[in-house]
């Protein structure tokens, strides 16, 4: 159930996604929010929450890996406003209009 993962998260020695693609990459941001240290591909939100490496790149995420992570601080409240559902769905109703 969804109100486990936080202590799911925080069981965790490190957070890692090797995505090609992602839009904003809500479970990055969970992890980050939870006090993980985050790993993986440049893509979506990753790169401001943790190392990131160019996508497709094996090499490059497991010297990433091999790297010390401690935990970050937790999230401050601009930071947790910025990548709230909410904001999220404001940026994209803000981008449909101006497709539309």
């Amino acid at each position: 159930p969804h109100e486990q993962l936080p202590e799911i998260y925080r069981s965790a020695d490190r957070f890692v996604q090797s995505s090609l693609h992602e839009a904003q990459g809500m479970a990055a941001l969970e992890a980050a929010f939870c006090g993980l240290p985050l790993a993986g591909s440049a893509v979506g939100v990753l790169p401001e929450l943790g190392a990131a490496v160019p996508p497709g790149d094996a090499s490059a995420l497991a010297a990433a890996l091999r790297a010390p992570a401690p935990r970050p601080p937790p999230p401050n409240e601009p930071l947790t406003a910025q990548f709230s559902l909410a904001a999220a769905t404001a940026r994209f109703i803000r981008l449909y209009n101006a497709l539309g």
